[in-house]
């Protein structure tokens, strides 16, 4: 008569390995790349009016975003639009585009929607007359440059006004400007108003 057979330890070895393994492979694996742009941005944005340019007064000041402005650089200043912004830029009156990142609040100056920098405003050949008719398409979302971090639709220091949507709090579009209509925004149409509406 034979005694009782050893238990092998061979199938749960074998099972244990398994599980360290699949433990392992999971909690390794890498994670996906962070958004890097909030839901609901505005891609497809567009809007028509005057921009002017600025230069040589504010070269090397802090932008709103944080950097500084570099005048031969392709950026922009726009009141409303997130900060990161990418946006085409085309001159109504010479039909020449350029593509730039808005990092700045702006421009100030009544009757106009945006502010491009000298190289900006040089690419679309305004500088001589210091302002022109044009339209505007947001077209993606750069980070901030250098390794500075990520834009969103937060409040930023030195930003007037930041919301995850065009839509401000009251679910408006903040308010509308004499000089700028709202051609298109995002996926959804955004009420026209007439000028002198509140």
């Amino acid at each position: 008569m034979k005694g009782p057979r050893p238990v092998s330890m061979r199938p749960s070895l074998a099972i244990a390995a398994t599980v360290i393994f699949c433990t392992l492979f999971v909690s390794c694996r890498s994670q996906p790349p962070p958004i890097q742009r909030f839901p609901g941005y505005p891609v497809g944005f567009q809007e028509r009016g005057v921009a002017s340019w600025y230069g040589p007064g504010f070269h090397g000041n802090k932008t709103a975003n944080g950097e500084r402005y570099d005048m031969h650089k392709l950026t922009a200043a726009h009141r409303t639009l997130p900060l990161g912004s990418i946006a085409v830029v085309r001159s109504v009156s010479t039909g020449r585009r350029v593509t730039v990142r808005i990092n700045d609040r702006g421009p100030f100056a009544k009757g106009r929607v945006l502010d491009l920098s000298l190289a900006g405003a040089e690419a679309i050949g305004m500088t001589g007359n210091g302002t022109d008719q044009i339209e505007l398409q947001v077209v993606g979302y750069q980070a901030r440059p250098e390794g500075m971090g990520v834009l969103s639709g937060g409040r930023i220091p030195g930003q007037t006004g930041g919301y995850g949507s065009l839509a401000g709090p009251g679910g408006c579009f903040c308010r509308s400007f004499e000089c700028a209509r709202v051609i298109r925004a995002g996926r959804g149409p955004i009420p026209r108003r007439s000028r002198g509406a509140g």
